[in-house]
């Protein structure tokens, strides 16, 4: 399929998509967002318990859309609020190299002139198993961002954390393990139906959490 200066537009926000929607690798769709509000992807959002509001710039290039899609990526969005919880600014920036086949990335997070959050690494677009190889630093983060990754362990997340972990495995079955220093967090562990609140040292390994 041939997307050809397709646009989408309401006030400021502009979306521009242009390119190929197929199953070869080489074939990629160029998406451009301007002045994008993040509140437009509730209906995408919203059933997996995620509200956002900010605004989004940059430029995705999506290839192998239709078999093994993987994206490279060069994005900023500002104001981000996520559940009602500030979180910052973004800048996400993310290049396949095509001799490795290999997709570097780099997201940085700041609140307030304060880098909470940097993750990165490389994601294997080929890979099946344990695609990912990343590393999240973490300084007085909230973890409600960590929410859907730990939808399996914890819910309901409230509180800040500082931590330096490393998620391998997929973007769908992802695998954390590093220490993690909780401010004044709380979550209900969701096999036990408990809450817990801790301002401690917690490990996770293998996507289990260790209680120190």
């Amino acid at each position: 399929i041939h997307v050809k200066g397709f646009e989408l537009a309401n006030g400021d926000q502009h979306v521009h998509v242009d390119g190929l929607i197929s199953k070869e690798e080489a074939d990629v769709l160029d998406v451009k967002f301007e002045k994008f509000d993040l509140a437009t992807l509730a209906g995408l959002t919203n059933p997996l318990g995620i509200e956002l509001k900010g605004e989004l710039d940059g430029d995705l290039q999506i290839y192998s859309l239709l078999k093994n899609p993987y994206v490279s990526a060069d994005v900023s969005s500002s104001d981000i609020f996520y559940n009602n919880r500030e979180i910052g600014d973004m800048v996400l920036k993310a290049k396949m190299d095509p001799t490795t086949d290999l997709v570097g990335m780099n997201m940085e997070i700041t609140r307030q002139e304060v880098q909470t959050l940097r993750i990165t690494g490389e994601y294997n677009a080929k890979a099946e198993a344990n695609s990912l190889n990343l590393n999240a630093r973490l300084d007085d983060s909230e973890i409600v961002l960590f929410e859907p990754f730990l939808k399996n362990l914890v819910s309901d997340l409230v509180g800040t954390v500082s931590a330096d972990i490393d998620i391998t495995g997929t973007p769908f079955n992802p695998i954390i393990s590093g220490d993690c220093q909780f401010n004044k967090a709380s979550f209900t562990v969701n096999y036990l139906k408990t809450r817990y609140t801790i301002h401690d040292k917690v490990s996770i390994r293998n996507s289990t959490i260790e209680l120190q």
